[in-house]
């Protein structure tokens, strides 16, 4: 079925739009400042803008792929929302380590278009990088401006030795300014990447917590 509203359209309607279509779109550096932030998963988005200004806010999608399809057939989706906040990283829609090199590139690819795509409606962008071997490299990692904040996770690894070299090829490639990071973080990274630029993002169930007690504390007046 054919529709104008699905992830085939995306593809030919971006990638259309590329110097050379047989290449990821370009993604570029900004200057990001991630003090005093508050990343939320974008699925609680809602709910945490009942608590903070949205200014503080950056959503994330470290959430199951179900809950940020909408923006695979159109990405402009839910703009008045994103552009209150002071910033978004991008999908983080998932690639598998036993499926097709395609399958795995077709995904990294959807997330670098989307990526591009909000950057051209000038919001700041945190690039939300995954990787599924050797051969999801050039798509995961090729014309990306060194020194630019990214985003990775480890929720779901199972095997390490492909992330750690794909951790290294991101290194090694990209240079990264800060490396936002969610899920365990193995005791090796801190060998290759130095750990004052790592910005650790809360899981959902720990930040949940905090977003309540925060909430449910009252102020008493104080008696003089």
């Amino acid at each position: 079925m054919l529709t104008e509203n699905n992830f085939f359209t995306l593809i030919k309607k971006w990638t259309c739009k590329t110097t050379n279509s047989k290449e990821p779109p370009r993604f570029f550096k900004q200057s990001i400042n991630l003090q005093d932030k508050i990343f939320a998963p974008y699925d609680e988005l809602g709910s945490w803008m009942k608590h903070e200004k949205p200014q503080r806010i950056i959503p994330h999608f470290f959430i199951s792929d179900q809950k940020q399809t909408c923006f695979a057939g159109d990405p402009a989706k839910h703009s008045d929302i994103l552009d209150s906040c002071f910033a978004v990283f991008s999908p983080d829609y998932s690639v598998f380590t036993n499926a097709y090199t395609q399958f795995n590139n077709a995904m990294i690819l959807l997330n670098r278009l989307i990526a591009s795509y909000w950057q051209s409606l000038e919001r700041y962008v945190i690039l939300t990088l995954s990787w599924a071997g050797g051969d999801t490299y050039d798509t995961a990692f090729s014309n990306i401006e060194k020194n630019c904040v990214v985003a990775i996770s480890t929720e779901g690894v199972s095997d390490w030795e492909c992330f750690k070299n794909g951790f290294l090829e991101l290194l090694k490639r990209i240079e990264p300014q800060k490396i936002c990071w969610y899920g365990k973080i193995p005791n090796w990274a801190y060998d290759y990447y130095d750990s004052s630029d790592i910005i650790r993002i809360k899981k959902r169930h720990i930040a949940i917590k905090e977003k309540e007690l925060a909430s449910s504390v009252i102020i008493q007046p104080c008696l003089l």
